[in-house]
């Protein structure tokens, strides 16, 4: 038998074949359901955080500039980025609803973001090649 729908899930595999997934969207809107997880495209969340139910984070990048909000007092999290995201031979400015431009700055490169970011998640078009720790 097929999958988790008996197989019937086979009938949206043409209409999903006519989209292409972005892998770096500029607005990301992350609402945690009963199956809660730790990254959602470019924002992760360290495992000391205690992921909930409901949790909604709010991440949009204007140019070298990203907004965070979320529903709830979120101590720390982390910005995954890439060239594909914003320019990172540039500057970085990021904003946190309630507490304001909290980092300005560039963000460097590493190949132990690329190491870390692979090892994570397996998918070469959705590589981290810079890590940005906010907390």
């Amino acid at each position: 038998m097929g999958h988790w729908m008996c197989g019937r899930d086979a009938e949206a595999l043409s209409w999903m074949a006519q989209w292409t997934r972005n892998p770096w969207p500029k607005k990301v809107v992350w609402v945690q359901d009963d199956v809660t997880h730790n990254r959602l495209y470019w924002i992760s969340l360290p495992d000391t955080v205690q992921v909930k139910q409901g949790q909604k984070i709010t991440g949009e990048i204007d140019g070298q500039t990203i907004f965070i909000t979320t529903s709830e007092d979120i101590q720390q999290l982390t910005l995954c980025l890439s060239d594909a995201l914003l320019d990172l031979d540039r500057p970085i400015n990021v904003y946190v609803d309630g507490y304001g431009e909290i980092f300005q700055g560039y963000v460097s490169r590493t190949i132990q973001a690329i190491k870390d970011s692979l090892r994570h998640r397996a998918d070469p078009t959705s590589v981290a090649t810079a890590y940005l720790e906010l907390v």
